[in-house]
């Protein structure tokens, strides 16, 4: 028999083996740093990198060690850095003597320019230059908008350009894009030393729910420290140089390892030694047609209720597990069966019928030389009202151009005596005035209640999350199937609905709305219909707002820290499994939201304090 047909088997034994991760990251920013060349060392190893123009850095990939960081050609150094291979540190350097940084500022007034501060020399001449040109000379202070120190070179053309500040032995050397504006920051750096000292800045802190007087223990290689969690269950351990730290509730089994510091971060560490408390669950949505409106929540521990902002918005918070009745008063307009757990928000969307209007009018006594019409319109602002009269084309003005009368006034004058019309674009009312020769006519639009309308409700098997649209006699309307496979569309005139899954096939036609009463539909998904498999764990959807200089850093240490794709693009989005919103209602609005859990995602948002936010998940190491 020859070997090649005897079968081989090899049996491996990997039970003893430990794979170390190699995710761990140092970056940074080096003050007068830019283009300088950073050394990391480890053991016999070695990696450089070189720092961008602004001074910032990045070592990312690292396994678990202790490391030395040093700038080329300088003696600072940073020694006894401590990876985990999990997590990122980071750490500042700053060069001794003078150095400088470059930013961009964007594009330039139609030619190039290059700014230049330096700090603190005012009147210092600043040489620019080329090669195979002379250059010119400007002096520190000359262009005070940029700083006390600054000056300006303009107009310039792309290219190399050295800039030299008189005396300060610091020369900078930059690339100029055509068309582009530059800032070049000069400053001095601490003096030289043999090593940078580590700093001691860090914060560990923490909330200990129910554990009013107990001690909370802190404990690092060769080192330990107490503390007492004071009377609003908080506890804080602060002045911690860099580490891996571990924080424990003394006498429980509440503790937490792995704590990384780099000397300057803070950590929030919270514990409970009590069930956290059950009624923490949202309930919130908006009243269509019901800015105003005031709202009856019942279910447990209520009934409980508020009145929706003018554009129909209300919550309700802090509540418990249960099932609840949403209903507007003096409507009829109801939901039924919001279910929540104690821990989740429902977001329900009601709908009040358009409502009628009607109009009083009054005399508001003699005008001022001649007639005048006032109006309001109530809630209306920036609609316009056209006056005419027989054989006149007339005028139109805008609700809330005569604020000094109230928000929604406006005024038609100088007027004659006789009779004139009134019309609110829109609202299907219109008001016959007769004014008298030198009198003030009011003409007030109010709305008027609407009978209630009807209502489709049911189930979409297999559609947990998916959009429905309806369409009908009033427009086209969106809702998102709840987890228990329910829908309800609600506030409905008579007439004739068609209603579909979104992205499907799936749909129902001819469904008649004759009232009150529900009409009760039922659909099906064929399990084909399920969302794709998610291709990427976690994105980050960043919303139309602008974006502040330190929302940007904390955005890009958030997804460095977790690894996560950051972007505007929807359907990149709903291939995530889960998706972080960065703004607002505003800048993503609520649609999107449900689009992408009809998408099979999971979806949080941070709508406020957006740096602060994702700063905090960072250090507590939870990415939502």
């Amino acid at each position: 028999m020859r070997l090649e047909d005897s079968p081989i088997t090899v049996d491996l034994d990997l039970s003893g083996v430990v794979i170390r991760p190699q995710r761990s990251a140092i970056y940074g920013v080096i003050r007068n740093g830019a283009r300088r060349t950073l050394i990391l060392r480890r053991n016999g190893w070695e990696a450089r990198t070189q720092a961008g123009r602004d001074g910032s850095y990045r070592f990312e990939g690292l396994p678990a060690g202790t490391y030395t960081l040093r700038i080329d050609g300088t003696e600072v150094q940073r020694t006894g850095i401590e990876l985990d291979g999990e997590r990122a540190v980071v750490i500042d350097l700053a060069v001794p003597g003078w150095g400088y940084i470059v930013q961009d500022m964007g594009p330039g007034p139609g030619f190039s320019v290059i700014r230049c501060s330096v700090e603190g020399q005012s009147n210092l001449p600043v040489r620019l230059w080329a090669e195979g040109w002379p250059g010119i000379v400007a002096r520190t202070g000359t262009k005070p908008e940029y700083g006390p120190h600054a000056l300006e070179f303009a107009p310039l053309g792309g290219g190399r350009y050295f800039i030299e500040p008189e005396g300060l032995g610091v020369r900078a050397e930059v690339r100029l894009d055509s068309n582009q504006a530059l800032m070049v920051r000069f400053s001095e750096g601490p003096p030289p030393t043999d090593e940078e000292p580590l700093p001691r800045e860090s914060v560990i802190q923490g909330r200990v729910t129910g554990g009013a007087g107990r001690i909370v223990i802190l404990t690092w290689e060769g080192g330990r420290q107490e503390t007492t969690v004071g009377p609003d269950e908080t506890y804080r351990f602060e002045g911690l140089a860099p580490g891996i730290y571990q924080v424990q509730v003394a006498d429980t089994d509440q503790v937490r390892a792995g704590i990384v510091l780099d000397g300057r971060n803070r950590v929030t560490v919270d514990f409970a030694l009590l069930e956290p408390p059950a009624a923490v669950s949202v309930i919130r949505g908006r009243v269509i047609h019901g800015g105003g409106r005031r709202l009856r929540l019942e279910g447990p521990g209520g009934p409980y209720e508020t009145t929706a902002d003018p554009e129909g918005r209300f919550r309700f918070e802090g509540l418990a597990a249960g099932t609840y009745r949403l209903l507007v008063l003096d409507s009829d307009v109801v939901r039924e069966d919001i279910v929540v757990d104690g821990r989740n928000e429902q977001i329900v969307e009601l709908v009040l019928p358009p409502p009628s209007w009607a109009f009083t009018i009054r005399d508001g006594g003699p005008g001022p030389g001649f007639s005048v019409i006032r109006c309001s319109v109530e809630g209306q602002t920036g609609l316009s009202v056209r006056l005419w009269a027989d054989g006149w084309a007339g005028i139109t003005q805008r609700v809330g151009s005569k604020a000094e009368y109230g928000p929604y006034a406006l005024e038609f004058a100088p007027l004659g005596p006789g009779t004139y019309y009134v019309e609110p674009e829109g609202l299907g009312v219109r008001a016959t005035v007769d004014v008298p020769a030198n009198r003030v006519m009011w003409v007030e639009f109010r709305p008027e209640a609407s009978p209630a309308k009807g209502i489709i409700l049911g189930r979409v098997r297999r559609g947990a999350g998916r959009q429905l649209r309806l369409e009908g006699p009033d427009g086209v309307r969106t809702a998102t199937v709840d987890a228990d496979e329910r829908f309800r569309f609600e506030g409905l005139p008579p007439g004739e609905y068609t209603l579909w899954v979104v992205g499907s096939d799936v749909r129902r036609t001819g469904i008649q709305v004759t009232g009150e009463a529900p009409v009760e539909v039922e659909l099906e998904l064929p399990a084909s219909s399920q969302p794709p498999e998610k291709t990427l764990d976690h994105y980050v959807l960043v919303g139309d707002l602008t974006v502040e200089e330190d929302v940007l850093i904390a955005a890009m240490r958030y997804a460095a820290r977790f690894r996560s794709e950051v972007g505007a693009d929807l359907e990149r989005a709903q291939q995530a499994r889960h998706v972080t919103l960065l703004g607002d209602a505003q800048a993503i609005p609520e649609a999107v939201a449900r689009s992408l859990r009809a998408a099979g995602s999971e979806v949080d948002r941070i709508s406020r304090d957006l740096a602060a936010e994702l700063t905090r998940r960072v250090e507590a190491g939870r990415p939502w």
